[in-house]
């Protein structure tokens, strides 16, 4: 029985992601504080160890990846892998971070006044998190993959994959009890999630 371990470049850049995370979790939970209450010189440190992190640690680690480890997976990749196969991890955080949500957003409902405002920061911190990876992920697509599209997909192509994704797509459940029903399919993927999060922070209490 052969136990295979990673090849060294591989422990090196996973361990190198992982220091980068846990650093910059470290920095971001400082401030959930507030900065009012830090000390001045405290505070100076403190951004100044954070600046260095960013442009001197993580901004250069993803530069030598785009000239180095990109390029030399693409033709692996091409050949062995699935170019889409990260929007797919996309997908996964995606779902995650969406079930994070509906979750904490049933608990702002139904907790008591004290309750609220640990809770509603939990909410604050997931949608965050969703409007970045989603403004991301969108601008992948918009960018990369339907240039793509329109370059190499004939006209009744297209309409087919049109008609394909709308019936992959999941029924939209009618609204009830009077409440109005926002549906955004037929919106620009663009479009769609900055309409969601201005209604979303709308709905008042029991909406």
């Amino acid at each position: 029985m052969q136990i295979s371990t990673p090849s060294p470049l591989v422990v090196a850049i996973h361990d190198h992601h992982t220091a980068l995370e846990q650093k910059l979790t470290e920095y971001a939970g400082q401030f959930d504080a507030g900065g009012d209450q830090f000390d001045a010189s405290w505070l100076a440190e403190l951004l100044t160890q954070l600046s260095s992190l960013l442009t001197e640690e993580l901004l250069p680690h993803a530069q030598g990846e785009e000239r180095v480890l990109y390029p030399a997976l693409d033709p692996v990749i091409a050949q062995h892998g699935s170019p889409t196969a990260t929007m797919r991890v996309d997908h996964e955080y995606l779902t995650s971070f969406i079930q994070q949500a509906t979750t904490l957003a049933g608990k702002l409902r139904s907790v008591g006044r004290s309750e609220r405002p640990a809770i509603a920061v939990q909410l604050q911190q997931v949608l965050g998190q969703l409007q970045t990876l989603l403004s991301v992920h969108l601008a992948k697509e918009e960018r990369v993959y339907l240039p793509l599209v329109e370059q190499y997909f004939s006209s009744d192509e297209q309409q087919r994959l049109l008609g394909e994704l709308h019936e992959a797509a999941p029924q939209t459940p009618r609204a009830t009890g009077g409440h109005e029903l926002l549906d955004v399919r037929s919106l620009p993927p663009a479009q769609r999630h900055s309409l969601i999060f201005a209604r979303f922070a709308a709905l008042a209490p029991g909406d």
